[in-house]
């Protein structure tokens, strides 16, 4: 990463009576330098080995493999683009991974580079012979393709299905090759697989995956239906509950089940005999790929947002493949020693330096929507159904809250300097009427507190709870309104007017007032005590919706993310004055995703999705609204962005990766 260098301004505030806080810039010079990047990048496809004994497991980065039991990192391969696709060898012997963009790697058990082909189309999709001596290829057309897996020589190019060859499947014995295809075709190639081969369309549309049973006398392939034909010519048709997709498939050891990815975030469980659904694995939050099933048949790997292991007999989670790649939630704990990330199910706890995390730390039902450190040291992490608070140095958990009946947990916050989380949770005291309950829980035990306000808010919705620096008041963003209460509970002011509830909310820094966004796009300064409106920014985009905001950390600017046509656009403003300071800011441009300022300079920092060549991470010099430098992440997006306390060092999500920079601040004369 090269070192990005820039003159920016530390925020030193001067009071005017006219127009509040000005920012009056020291000049710094500013480094930052990439230190680490722990883990191997975002999961996105598994294989269990045919022992059982390693999982490899396809990420952003490049090929991992795990050993089994406990996840320890065996080897790891970079690869060129991220790895779409895994199969083993039934020996063992060889792993093919298969990047985005086409390119197909042989490795060796032992992490040795074999053959490379190249499959035309984005998407490869592959199968080793069980000898590991053949590779077969399909991309984003109808053609299969045949390799020799140890030269990477062409042996032959196989026409079957009329459509896009979306699995490949090969028989046991090696005589046998099988292709699922979108317009819901099986085709199945015989022999040396050199002749035509027979095709099938059993699925009325779009077949998505096909497995041979583990004697090789069936096959099994999914897509609104799963239909296993014999070879006798028997075909069944069994279809899922609720009219579900079925996205993947694969056999017990023994044949007698077999496991199904649901495109819903689950997977089922089906007797082979009679066609039963008996048993259901969730959450899974995406649609999960089967990467196989332990010799024994005690377990299945499924492949969703992240590598996890279920016990076949109860469908329970038995273990999450530890990383700290996925980062979509960043945390620093208050003294900066300690990073804390969660993926869409999993929290981990890194060292200040980077270090490998120690362990993945599991229990969520639903997707990471929150993670922070409490005071005391607690580590709490939030989802839609449950609030966990987790011993960061152990990673053992050390409490689980679940709002009354059940119900969502609509959000929830950390009290600034007390030990206390508020949760706003849905109640319905009628069949027609929903409202929102505030919650207070100790923060480091879980136990329940005092509720934090007596009268339910009228709303269908809560999207932000945010206290005041100060802790003195409370605001929540829910639908129709935002809402203020002090300490106690006691109801301060209701904004309805002008207010867009699903745009974003933020406190001053001494409490004096909230920023948030309108329907029109705009963004007001009220008083939280009255309500009443203090300021409107100057120079707002009309009609563009506030998705995010940030403010500096003495609150003299304030910058927004507005929702365009070309994607997220970053402005930033005097907060005393309202006017303009700058942007729209230049270099990167995407769905906005994160938005932070540094603690003392006047940098910005601002991750995007879906980024366009300019990159996905943007720093910029503020007041004058320079860019630093966009750093570009070609393989994913910058879901998080965090600084640490202390400003020296910032972390950001890249690649489906975590990575680290340090922050050298020279105050320039």
């Amino acid at each position: 990463m090269a070192l990005l260098t820039w003159l920016s301004g530390a925020l030193g505030v001067a009071c005017d009576d006219r127009d509040g806080p000005q920012p009056g810039p020291t000049p710094h010079r500013v480094e930052l330098t990439e230190r680490a990047r722990p883990g191997v990048g975002g999961s996105l496809s598994s294989a269990l080995s045919p022992d059982g004994g390693r999982i490899a497991v396809g990420t952003t980065l490049g090929l991992a493999v795990h050993q089994q039991p406990g996840g320890a990192l065996d080897w790891f391969a970079p690869a060129e683009a991220p790895v779409t696709a895994v199969a083993w060898s039934a020996d063992g012997a060889r792993i093919a991974a298969g990047e985005r963009g086409g390119r197909v790697v042989v490795f060796g058990a032992d992490g040795a580079k074999g053959a490379e082909v190249r499959h035309d189309g984005e998407q490869v999709h592959l199968a080793l012979s069980p000898d590991g001596g053949r590779l077969a290829t399909a991309g984003e057309g109808d053609l299969v393709k045949l390799w020799d897996a140890t030269t990477g020589a062409p042996l032959a190019t196989l026409h079957g299905p009329e459509a896009p060859v979306t699995g490949l499947a090969f028989g046991p014995d090696g005589q046998q090759l099988a292709a699922s295809a979108q317009d819901g075709a099986v085709a199945v190639w015989s022999g040396d697989l050199s002749g035509p081969a027979v095709s099938r369309r059993d699925h009325a549309r779009h077949a998505r995956g096909v497995a041979f049973s583990p004697d090789g006398g069936r096959l099994a392939s999914v897509g609104l239906e799963l239909i296993v034909r014999d070879t006798s010519g028997q075909v069944s048709h069994w279809s899922p509950p609720q009219g579900a997709r079925l996205e993947s498939v694969g056999w017990s050891p023994d044949g007698a089940q077999l496991v199904t990815g649901l495109d819903s975030g689950a997977a089922l469980l089906w007797d082979a005999a009679s066609g039963q659904v008996v048993g259901r694995f969730a959450p899974l939050y995406s649609s999960p790929q089967v990467g196989g099933v332990t010799p024994d048949g005690s377990a299945v790997l499924l492949q969703g947002d992240d590598t996890t292991l279920w016990r076949i007999a109860d469908q329970s989670l038995l273990e999450v493949l530890p990383s700290a790649a996925s980062a979509i939630r960043i945390a620093w704990s208050a003294d900066g020693a300690a990073l804390a990330v969660a993926s869409r199910s999993q929290v981990a706890v890194l060292p200040a330096d980077g270090g490998p995390p120690a362990t993945a730390m599991t229990g969520h039902t639903h997707f990471i929507s929150g993670l922070a450190f409490a005071p005391g040291g607690t580590l709490v992490s939030v989802s839609s159904r449950e609030a966990i608070g987790w011993d960061p140095a152990t990673g053992a958990r050390r409490y689980t809250v679940t709002p009354p009946d059940e119900r969502p947990l609509e959000a929830a916050a950390l009290h600034p300097t007390e030990p206390v989380l508020l949760t706003a949770s849905i109640h319905r005291p009628s069949a027609l009427k929903k409202e929102i309950r505030l919650l207070r829980w100790d923060a480091n035990t879980g136990a329940a507190l005092e509720p934090f306000a007596v009268d339910a808010v009228r709303a269908t919705a809560a999207h932000q709870l945010a206290w005041s620096p100060d802790g003195a008041v409370l605001a929540l963003r829910g639908s129709g309104a935002v809402w203020t209460w002090d300490a106690a509970g006691t109801p301060l002011a209701e904004r309805k007017e002008l207010v867009d509830a699903d745009s974003a909310l933020v406190w001053g820094p001494d409490g004096a007032w909230i920023a948030s966004g309108t329907r029109d796009g705009g963004i007001v300064l009220w008083d939280p005590r009255t309500g009443a409106a203090l300021r409107t920014l100057e120079g707002t985009p009309a009609g563009q919706r506030v998705e995010r905001l940030a403010l500096s950390a003495d609150g003299a600017l304030i910058a927004a993310m507005h929702r365009s046509t070309e994607g997220s656009v970053v402005r930033v403003w005097h907060s005393g004055s309202g006017k303009l300071v700058a942007g729209p800011l230049e270099g990167a441009r995407g769905l906005g995703q994160s938005l932070a300022f540094h603690p003392e300079t006047g940098l910005l920092a601002a991750g995007f999705g879906q980024p366009p060549e300019a990159g996905a991470l943007a720093v910029w010099a503020l007041p004058d609204g320079r860019l630093v430098d966009a750093i570009a992440s070609p393989r994913s997006y910058a879901q998080g962005v965090a600084w640490r306390p202390d400003g020296r060092a910032l972390a950001a999500s890249l690649d489906g990766g975590l990575t680290l920079f340090d922050v050298t601040l020279e105050a320039q004369p």
